[in-house]
């Protein structure tokens, strides 16, 4: 009996405790034009008048559906917020101004209402939504990122892939990063049927500065989950490194890619609340690779390097829950083996300790 609980405890150090120490490699690719935006902001909102305007001509503005603010004007509405009125438009403009509260009280409690309706106990809801936008007007930008892990079936297609874009893209200008988000978001839905893992982080909407901040905060974090990135092309700059040496280890099995994209628009993006079976995530890709408004994009995916491999244990500690969040129907995470009760990923088809076949209607570990 004591060195069955022996062999447990060295079990559980082995496949919990390795990826604390595992070196892993990444790839990233990117880039944005921030300056430019800022800009071109300064002049849609410089009236004499008071009243906001969205800019259309050819000097870098933009027009949003979305872009009109509570207590600004439209030019499309015929209302008009100006600060000069006379003596005989008091009465109306305290009546406007008291209707504006109203019904800016009913929309904030129907929103809440909405949020407390959807909220979920499931492990597949999603609550990372960063409330408290600083209210860029005109200036505002959505941030919004999106991870998709897949398993070892279309690993090796996807890093291949992944790498081939990399090379190639023309991440300097709007046109190629735009295009490098397409055909990521097409590879992506390919292989759709390989995903295990989502997540999705949704921003408020915030002023250009802010906004960058956060973007790159994003950015930063994903980076900062492995140690070594072999291909990138960011700005338009191209560069590789050699990996270190990895030797795949029989309780990794094929080995998982996550895929993170970070993308800033003008507008709102897609949001998504909840993984379930991967729909919402789908339509988030699908909706970001259509943007013709597109401020920055970064896509990094880790590991890198065929040899590297990324099991669901380890994925998991890189990033607990609702950073990802399995897939409905993925066989993910750690489970116990029945024979040799030792710790290992679901995704494996027989425990690497003993060799037993897996049991899939084993529960998964705490």
């Amino acid at each position: 009996m004591g060195v069955r609980r022996i062999w447990l405890a060295l079990s559980f150090v082995m496949v919990v405790a390795v990826p604390a120490f595992a070196q892993g490699t990444g790839g990233r690719m990117g880039g944005g034009s921030w300056g430019r935006s800022s800009s071109s902001s300064s002049s849609s909102s410089s009236s004499s008048s008071g009243s906001y305007h969205s800019s259309s001509s050819s000097g870098g503005g933009y027009r949003s559906s979305s872009s009109s603010s509570w207590g600004h004007s439209s030019p499309s509405t015929g209302y008009h917020y100006s600060g000069g009125g006379g003596g005989g438009g008091a009465m109306p403009s305290g009546m406007f101004l008291l209707l504006l509260l109203g019904g800016g009280a009913v929309v904030v409690v129907w929103l809440l209402a909405q949020a407390a309706s959807n909220r979920s106990p499931s492990m597949n809801f999603m609550p990372t939504f960063y409330p408290g936008g600083d209210g860029g007007g005109f200036n505002s930008v959505d941030v919004s990122v999106l991870r998709v892990a897949i398993d070892g079936r279309a690993r090796k297609f996807v890093q291949s892939e992944l790498a081939r874009i990399a090379k190639i893209a023309d991440t300097a200008t709007d046109e190629g990063r735009a295009t490098m988000l397409r055909e990521v978001s097409l590879l992506m839905r390919r292989v759709r049927d390989a995903w295990v893992y989502g997540g999705a982080v949704n921003e408020p909407m915030r002023a250009m500065e802010t906004a960058k901040a956060a973007f790159d905060k994003h950015v930063d974090d994903a980076r900062a989950r492995f140690d070594v990135e072999t291909v990138t092309n960011v700005q338009g700059k191209v560069a590789t490194a050699v990996a270190p040496e990895h030797t795949p280890r029989s309780e990794e099995g094929a080995g998982l890619i996550l895929v993170t994209l970070v993308v800033a628009a003008r507008s709102e993006l897609f949001t998504v609340t909840r993984i379930g079976n991967g729909e919402e995530l789908r339509q988030a890709l699908d909706a970001a690779s259509h943007r013709t408004d597109l401020i920055a994009i970064e896509c990094i995916w880790q590991p890198s390097e065929d040899a590297d491999r990324l099991s669901s244990v380890e994925l998991e500690a890189k990033y607990p829950r609702p950073d990802l969040i399995p897939i409905e129907g993925a066989l993910v995470g750690k489970i116990f083996c029945t024979y040799c009760s030792g710790p290992y990923p679901m995704e494996l088809v027989s425990c690497p300790h003993c060799g037993a076949p897996r049991d899939t209607d084993l529960p998964r570990a705490a």
